[in-house]
């Protein structure tokens, strides 16, 4: 369950921060690293037509190539569409996790917050680790921690989608998961 819950947590992480990029196929991949590939190359030549540029101006420059790439743009657009789905399978979970007295009520949620994720295009981020469940301890103690970083995402998450809905940009987005 810890694992599981902190996979969520990951996910918001990578879609607020957009630290990574994450592909379906290998061929997806390919152009997304040839595409970062061009960006680069067109930062260096920046950077060598003048080398005397700032830590600021050469950071601008990356973040102004990388939102007129094709990766960054679908990058926004593919965040844009989870975050919402990542808040619904929060909640979902949420709602079922505050009614689980027993472990095996949790695991029960667990199964239901995979299938929804599984549901809605998540199938890789929400696999099951048999392994971790033997292990996981499910008490009042435990289940008030766990509800609440669910409710700091929930909250996090809804207090940025606006902002990020309305975001053009990648730096745009990166602006509103830190307000």
């Amino acid at each position: 369950m810890k694992k599981y819950l902190n996979k969520l947590t990951l996910i918001s992480i990578l879609l607020f921060c957009a630290t990574s990029i994450y592909a379906q196929n290998p061929s997806d991949q390919e152009k997304m690293l040839q595409d970062m590939d061009r960006v680069m190359e067109k930062v260096q030549a920046q950077l060598k037509a003048n080398p005397n540029m700032s830590a600021a101006e050469q950071k601008a420059l990356v973040t102004q190539m990388m939102n007129q790439s094709k990766t960054g743009q679908d990058m926004l657009s593919k965040q844009k569409a989870q975050l919402p789905k990542i808040l619904k399978i929060l909640k979902s979970n949420r709602t079922c996790l505050s009614k689980a007295d027993t472990k095996s009520d949790a695991n029960v949620c667990e199964k239901k917050a995979e299938k929804l994720a599984n549901k809605i295009g998540f199938e890789e981020d929400f696999e099951a680790e048999e392994e971790n469940e033997q292990h996981f301890v499910w008490n009042k103690k435990e289940k008030n921690k766990i509800l609440a970083e669910i409710d700091e995402e929930i909250t996090h998450i809804e207090h940025s989608l606006p902002c990020i809905q309305k975001a053009k940009t990648m730096s745009d987005m990166m602006r509103c998961a830190q307000e």
